[in-house]
């Protein structure tokens, strides 16, 4: 006698989950830009400079030009994605 239906979708299901759960974790430290909406003077136009950005997630994907990163995992979701350009990248850590 085989499986079931469900008990064969639960077994998928288990696999997507544990495939999710081994994606790499690591800390990504880059540079953003910075910018304002208001009107500034030229003495104070220098004082905006890029900033040091953390970021702890999971690689969704890499490629040449950039890296996604989900910042939370659950059982059939992720959440916080974003986009990073590998020019923006001073360093990555593996957690």
């Amino acid at each position: 006698m085989g499986i079931g239906f469900w008990q064969a979708k639960q077994i998928q299901e288990e696999k997507e989950e544990k495939k999710l759960m081994k994606r790499k974790k690591v800390e990504i430290i880059w540079e953003d830009s910075t910018g304002t909406d208001t009107v500034w003077d030229s003495k104070h136009a220098t004082s905006l400079k890029p900033l040091k950005i953390h970021t702890i997630g999971y690689i969704w994907e890499e490629t040449k030009k950039y890296i996604v990163v989900i910042q939370s995992i659950a059982k059939y979701q992720i959440a916080r994605r974003f986009t990073i350009p590998k020019g923006c990248i001073k360093k990555i850590t593996k957690l």
